[in-house]
This record gives C-alpha cells, structure tokens and sequence, in this order.
C-alpha cells in the first residue's frame, strides 16, 4: 500500500490500529507543563515578594530568578505554539512533513529558553551561595563557575 506524498515513510500507517493513529495526548502535555509553569511562577513571585517588602533586600539571585521565571513563561508559550501544529503528543506515523517542519520552528526558541533558563539559573543558586558563604576560596570558585556558564551558554548559542 502505497503511502501519501507528504507523509513520513520511516513507518507504515496500516499497521496500527485506528485507536493507536487518533491518539492525542497534547493536552495532557500541556497541562502538566502548565501547571509546572504556573507553580514556578507563583513561588518566584513570592519569593520576591518576601525579598522586597518583607526583608527590604533584593540582590542579584532575586533579579537572576526572576529571569529565570521569564524564561520558564517562554517555553510554556513555546509548548502552545508546538502543540498547535499538531505533532506534539501525537504519533509519527500521523504527521506530514508540512506539519513537522512548522514544529521544528517552534523548537528553536523551546530550547533557546530553555538553555537560557538553566544558565540563569544556576547563576541565581551561584549568586545565592556567594551572598551567604563565608569563605574567600569558596566565593572565588563560584565566580569562576558562573563566567564559565555564561562562556558554554555564549558558544551554545553561537552554534544554534
């Protein structure tokens, strides 16, 4: 049987079943990111609510985290965009290259923000653990680990 032009070769369509090929799990997929999404989100605002009004001291991590919370706000938005192409969540065997082309649009900021999240991240914890160590040495290191993330986070985005 042959298949339709447009359509992904690597497997054949007749042998699954029609209850396997209609299977969509993007809305599952998109609500458990959601709900991540949006939990992070409140936790960051509270803790920058404590840190404003509360402690009356922001510092640097507060700043990185709530970048970080952007960044999160962005790949959720990404999750939308890829879910709307009708590829995430469904099997391979059911999607055309048209509809795989514009999902891998969307992938290209998905793991933008999310690499960019992860470096401001840690940065955020490496900041943190600065503001509360004690230690010179242990300080020195932590700038050293942070230059050296944004480095490999720099060239990473270079190569993308």
């Amino acid at each position: 049987m042959d298949r339709p032009k447009g359509f992904f070769s690597s497997r054949e369509v007749s042998i699954h079943s029609k209850e396997y090929l209609e299977q969509d799990m993007s809305s599952t997929i998109l609500g458990v990111t959601g709900l991540f999404c949006f939990l992070s989100l409140a936790i960051v605002t509270l803790r920058l609510y404590a840190r404003a009004f509360i402690v009356r001291r922001l510092g640097w991590e507060d700043l990185l985290i709530l970048i970080t919370a952007f960044f999160v706000l962005g790949c959720w938005i990404c999750f939308i965009g890829e879910s709307k192409t009708g590829v995430l969540g469904r099997h391979m065997a059911t999607v055309t290259i048209p509809q795989f082309e514009l999902f891998l649009l969307w992938t290209f900021p998905h793991q933008l923000f999310l690499m960019l999240g992860v470096g401001t991240f840690k940065c955020s914890v490496a900041f943190f653990l600065i503001r509360v160590g004690r230690s010179r040495r242990g300080r020195l290191a932590l700038y050293g680990l942070i230059s050296k993330s944004k480095s490999c986070c720099a060239i990473c985005d270079q190569c993308i």
